[in-house]
């Protein structure tokens, strides 16, 4: 991107480029941003008529370069305000631009496929990124669950809409089973002991009269999940 300027509104002895970068109109010489602080790209001292001030870049590129980063949209690419954080816009390929620092932010992997942004400040536990873009471009009502619908894609296309679907609980463990595609390091996790035949006869035995705790030995899982079975939280879907 070509780096252009304009004068800083209020402040009719600096300028600022698209870039971020701040100077003196009488010197020509760029401000040094203090980064001390929180905020990603530091923050400048300017003088006008009412005295000295600080302020934070992110801020001068909003109020002088506002829709500036609309420029490094890809083509097929569109932006929206991402579902539950409106301090952010998402797009359908998951790209996730932040008016506070105004910057994009740089997903990171977490575990199997999942990636996340770190959005909302420090306090703050978001969904992972597929659930945002699914949440923001697909026919989201509270409670549903973002799917993919294929989970072997290479990042970034794996959190693409066009990759995703609504579905629920259910959905996902019907999923789970038909795609067989319980992640690695889950060798003590319930979910990956148990398989279609295996939650039929557990819920046989549940339909006979056994308790949690004798039908949870013989599946080599725990009470809680044979409980959860039984109210039909999980393995809803299967039936006896």
């Amino acid at each position: 991107m070509n780096e252009e300027w304009k004068v800083i509104k209020d402040y009719p002895n600096y300028e600022i480029s698209n870039l971020g970068n701040v100077k003196s109109i009488k010197t020509g010489k760029p401000l040094k941003p203090d980064k001390k602080r929180v905020e990603t790209l530091g923050r400048v001292y300017l003088t006008n008529s009412q005295g000295r001030r600080t302020l934070g870049i992110s801020t001068l590129l909003q109020g002088n370069w506002e829709w500036e980063w609309i420029k490094e949209i890809e083509d097929g690419e569109e932006f929206k305000k991402c579902y539950g954080f409106p301090d952010y816009y998402i797009s359908n390929r998951g790209r996730v631009f932040s008016t506070i620092t105004y910057s994009f932010l740089n997903p990171y992997h977490s575990h199997h496929y999942y990636y996340y942004v770190r959005i909302g400040g420090k306090k703050c536990s978001p969904p992972p990124l597929h659930t945002l873009v699914g949440r923001t471009f697909l026919d989201y009502k509270e409670g549903d669950l973002i799917l993919h619908n294929v989970e072997t894609l290479p990042f970034p296309v794996i959190n693409w809409v066009d990759n995703l679907h609504i579905g629920d609980y259910s959905m996902n463990n019907k999923e789970t089973i038909e795609k067989e595609r319980m992640p690695k390091g889950l060798g003590n996790h319930p979910l990956h002991k148990l398989n279609l035949e295996k939650v039929k006869e557990i819920k046989k035995l549940i339909n006979t009269g056994y308790s949690n705790q004798e039908i949870a030995p013989l599946f080599g899982v725990t009470h809680q999940c044979v409980n959860r079975i039984k109210k039909g939280i999980n393995w809803k879907e299967v039936e006896v």
